[in-house]
């Protein structure tokens, strides 16, 4: 059995986390472990008491006129932080207007990676990993 935690944000983990992904404000089940490195790292918070009677109202503020999760990210200025070298297609990105930590964390939190053309779902896939790799690395 593992620990019930809510999403702060939008993130991806194809190995651990149920679905390969949980969007911000539900709930799911992960290892102990899992879980508390989300939590250390303001990405989820513990949940207790019923999960189901949990999961339609959220304690975390509303975000979305920044697009972000209410954690050690949204601190960050991912407005001035410039795509990581490495990035895959990062010529191509920029050229579509997404030249920030930010942009491309809102193409990823709202699924629109695939809708530029020379993006598919391998691309979108390595972008996300790039995304939360980074966002792990900095927060």
């Amino acid at each position: 059995m593992g620990t019930t935690i809510r999403a702060l944000g939008t993130f991806r983990n194809s190995s651990r986390l149920p679905g390969g992904m949980v969007r911000r404000g539900r709930t799911v089940e992960v290892s102990d472990t899992y879980a508390k490195q989300l939590v250390e790292t303001g990405k989820a918070e513990y949940v207790t008491g019923d999960p189901e009677e949990d999961s339609t109202e959220s304690d975390t503020p509303d975000t979305s006129d920044t697009g972000g999760s209410p954690s050690a990210e949204q601190s960050l200025d991912l407005d001035s932080m410039p795509l990581p070298k490495e990035t895959p297609k990062r010529d191509l990105l920029e050229d579509n207007g997404l030249d920030t930590l930010a942009d491309l964390r809102h193409f990823v939190e709202n699924d629109l990676l695939t809708e530029i053309k020379g993006v598919g779902p391998a691309t979108a896939e390595k972008l996300e990993a790039l995304l939360e790799d980074t966002l792990f690395e900095l927060g």
